[in-house]
């Protein structure tokens, strides 16, 4: 199975943000180069290991037995980035930090902020440094979707029906994507203390 949409992300040329600074109006605006980041595919082995903790999930082994994982708009003069896909080896750290948020709620809040199908989810990846998650369901009525955990309001979004879809969407630099990065991630100049905001998504054909 092809990933055209993340392949291509990944293959343009020269990728900048057009970003404006934090709470500043005096600034200049900054061009911000980025990059993305992967890593080696898990082999056959590992993915048949895997099979037997969450069962089959065609999609997203297809997805690590390409990359082990993606980390997609990395900033060149920091280590921030907007979205991390993460290698199995991090899953289980990431919902111990996931866990953080839900596990002092009293049984009332559970009932009424959790959803049904929170035990049916591994959460897979992040917004990085924001205390947003990406969880993805392995069974029940919902499997293969992925939801975002956005802590600010306590709230599961759908942002995809499947693998793909939410690929489509987090390699899609479209305006409802840039004001997601924009809202979450920070972009360095290298020189200044200044937090820059990505504005606009640029790259040379």
């Amino acid at each position: 199975m092809e990933f055209k949409v993340l392949n291509q992300l990944i293959a343009n040329k020269n990728q900048h943000f057009h970003c404006t600074p934090a709470g500043k109006s005096d600034e200049n605006a900054f061009i911000a180069q980025i990059t993305h980041q992967v890593t080696d595919a898990l082999s056959n082995s590992d993915i048949k290991r895997l099979e037997q903790e969450i069962g089959v999930q065609e999609q997203l082994f297809n997805l690590l037995s390409i990359y082990g994982s993606v980390r997609l708009y990395c900033d060149t003069l920091s280590d921030d980035s907007a979205f991390y896909i993460a290698h199995p080896s991090e899953w289980q750290s990431l919902e111990n930090d996931f866990n953080l948020w839900i596990n002092d709620l009293d049984d009332q809040e559970k009932e009424e902020l959790l959803p049904d199908w929170l035990d049916d989810a591994i959460v897979f990846g992040e917004i990085p440094s924001s205390g947003n998650y990406f969880l993805y369901l392995i069974k029940g009525e919902h499997q293969g979707k992925v939801f975002e955990f956005e802590h600010d309001g306590f709230e599961f979004i759908e942002i995809g029906k499947s693998i793909i879809d939410f690929l489509e969407y987090i390699c899609s630099p479209t305006e409802k994507l840039i004001q997601n990065i924009h809202s979450h991630t920070r972009y360095s100049d290298g020189k200044t203390d200044i937090q820059w905001l990505a504005q606009a998504y640029a790259y040379e054909n």
